[in-house]
């Protein structure tokens, strides 16, 4: 084999692994930003919840006095 086909071949070998190992960091990183905006929604969703939650005890709470307060 000649110098110029070993170069070429080792150099073929060298892109090759540089491109895997670029295209799986990207890969890696996108999964754990999309992974960081599912938790963010999660806790956006619940935080959400927990605030209709306690607006609609408030509204039942006052319902109630208002109806004790009619009898």
């Amino acid at each position: 084999m000649s110098t110029g086909a070993r170069i070429f071949l080792v150099g073929s070998i060298f892109l090759t692994g540089l491109t895997v190992f670029a295209v799986n960091y990207y890969t890696n990183e996108e999964k754990t930003r999309k992974r960081a905006n599912i938790f963010a929604d999660i806790s956006r969703r619940d935080e959400k919840h927990r605030t209709n939650m306690e607006q609609y005890e408030k509204q039942l709470k006052l319902q109630e006095a208002l109806l004790l307060r009619d009898k």
